[in-house]
């Protein structure tokens, strides 16, 4: 089990034996930006909505870019 946890957990946290789930989280937590977090609840659903749908055209934006330079080659 404990073997198990530490593969769960990966390779680039200490290896450390874990015994609970809450552990994991433990070691995890301290890399989250939480200023991010509380950014983002901040905003409106609407608000977060918009913002996915400009990232998305956006990536289809870069993938038709792509898709152009390289027939242009």
């Amino acid at each position: 089990m404990k073997e198990r946890m530490k593969q769960t957990v990966g390779p680039d946290v200490p290896s450390v034996a874990t015994d609970s789930i809450a552990d994991i989280i433990r070691l995890y937590r301290c890399d989250v930006d939480l200023s991010l977090l509380r950014r983002q609840l901040a905003r409106t659903h609407e608000e977060r909505f918009q913002d996915v749908m400009d990232r998305q055209t956006a990536a289809e934006e870069f993938r038709r870019a792509g898709r152009e330079a390289r027939r242009q080659r």
